[in-house]
């Protein structure tokens, strides 16, 4: 099947993932459409034939030919290794900007969040989001109002990437007051979308993009989020796709911080700084793991110091073992682990015990 069928027709998402490949066997739209198939795919055929015209046909094929465009399916390079582990995924991907940031391997990080942030939300967006920026993470969201926008705008105010996942065609932008948003994430970052360009906003296609939101990344943020926020939808689509969730603590009074502390309370990670969220990825953040923070010195440590960070520096990175080594009782070894930690010379990921800290400024 020819290139511009196959975009009109992944672009149409009239057939599931399992079902195209089927379609995608014939040797056009014209010859599926002749052909008796499985009842299912006879049942779509009537809205194929109102979708497959030489108008479509016309924009299928422009489409194809923009330099502005770059379009991916899920077979070919350059299509995002993470997007191929969730279901479903995209059956086709139109970009604009820097496509090659959708499969870089640097740590991607989707942030998400109320659409009327308070005073302490858009705080907490300039300070984690220009944290992780430090870092060269890239933030992933949805360029809706609010912590959306605040998001990529702070990434690309502190040089980091930054993509944009849209709830309808690459060429529209909405709600049209975000125009100056969109355009600075066309230019410096990268906006992507599975809806054919032209295709405008529909309100089913909002919940379907989030679940590309959290697919993109390694983990979701979530700041500031009432009960009903859409976010949680987001976060929804996270824990199906076996993504970290990370939330931001709220005070009690506050009703935007209603979602995230019961995120919190049922094993969400909190974060009060970048630092929690990376200690999740040394592989993919390798300065994590830096060396000890300023003004630490081995050298000085207290002889039962000495020996616990001697261990740890040669691998012994499990409490037990820590704890059979040296035979220091466990609330001892406790008060040592916690002195080397609040020196800068181990951080603890998971369940390890690793030698040095960088701490953000």
């Amino acid at each position: 099947m020819e290139r511009i069928e196959r975009l009109a027709l992944r672009g149409s998402k009239i057939f599931t993932p399992a079902e195209i490949d089927t379609v995608e066997a014939f040797s056009s739209i014209s010859e599926f459409l002749k052909s008796e198939t499985a009842p299912m795919l006879e049942r779509k055929k009537r809205r194929v034939e109102q979708m497959w015209n030489a108008d479509i046909a016309d924009r299928c094929r422009k489409v194809s030919g923009r330099k502005d465009l770059t379009i991916f399916f899920p077979e070919e390079e350059g299509y995002p290794p993470l997007l191929r582990e969730i279901d479903p995924m995209p059956q086709v991907l139109f970009i604009k900007g820097q496509a090659e940031w959708l499969s870089s391997p640097e740590l991607k990080i989707a942030c998400v969040g109320s659409r009327k942030p308070s005073s302490y939300g858009k705080y907490v967006v300039q300070k984690i989001i220009g944290q992780l920026a430090e870092r060269r993470v890239t933030i992933v969201s949805g360029l809706a109002y609010g912590i959306d926008v605040m998001a990529h705008l702070t990434a690309i105010e502190k040089g980091t990437h930054t993509i944009g996942v849209l709830g309808f065609g690459v060429d529209h932008i909405y709600p049209a007051s975000n125009t100056v948003a969109f355009r600075k994430v066309e230019e410096q970052g990268c906006l992507v979308s599975e809806y054919l360009p032209w295709q405008k906003p529909e309100v089913y296609f909002f919940p379907e993009r989030n679940r590309i939101i959290s697919g993109l990344s390694q983990g979701v943020l979530v700041i500031e989020a009432s009960k009903t926020s859409g976010s949680l939808i987001t976060v929804q689509h996270a824990l199906s796709q076996n993504r970290d969730v990370f939330a931001i603590p709220g005070s009690i009074q506050s009703a935007l911080s209603e979602g995230t502390n019961g995120l919190i309370k049922k094993g969400a990670k909190l974060v009060t700084d970048a630092l929690d969220i990376v200690e999740e990825y040394p592989w993919l953040v390798p300065d994590t793991l830096a060396s000890p923070a300023a003004g630490a010195d081995s050298a000085s440590l207290a002889s039962e110091e000495r020996a616990v960070y001697d261990l740890i520096v040669e691998g012994c990175d499990q409490f037990d073992s820590l704890a059979e080594r040296t035979r220091y009782q466990a609330s001892t070894l406790n008060r040592i682990l916690t002195g080397l930690s609040l020196k800068g010379l181990v951080t603890k990921i998971g369940s390890q015990y690793l030698p040095g800290r960088e701490g953000f400024v």
